[in-house]
């Protein structure tokens, strides 16, 4: 293995002050923002799930629990894709 050099820049790096690097920057606070409300909204949207499905607690826990897996399905995937 050999070290990075101690100066100069790396090879790809971007620099938070430069343009690109606030385009990173507001993409990861976006990003952020959509997993929140994506996260709140199964939450919110439960009780009238509840009343559309006419389900019991259990209906609501495998709603829950589907949704959750999806989600950490795509999660992973998108990890896995997203590494060089």
């Amino acid at each position: 293995m050999s070290a990075a050099p101690a100066t100069g820049s790396a090879a790809g790096s971007i620099r938070f002050g430069s343009p690109a690097g606030r385009w990173v920057i507001l993409a990861a606070i976006l990003g952020s923002g959509i997993a929140f409300l994506d996260g709140t909204v199964v939450n919110v949207a439960l009780p009238h799930i509840q009343d559309d499905m006419g389900g019991g607690l259990a209906g609501l826990q495998w709603t829950l629990d589907g949704y959750l897996l999806t989600l950490s399905s795509l999660l992973l995937l998108g990890g896995a894709l997203g590494d060089d």
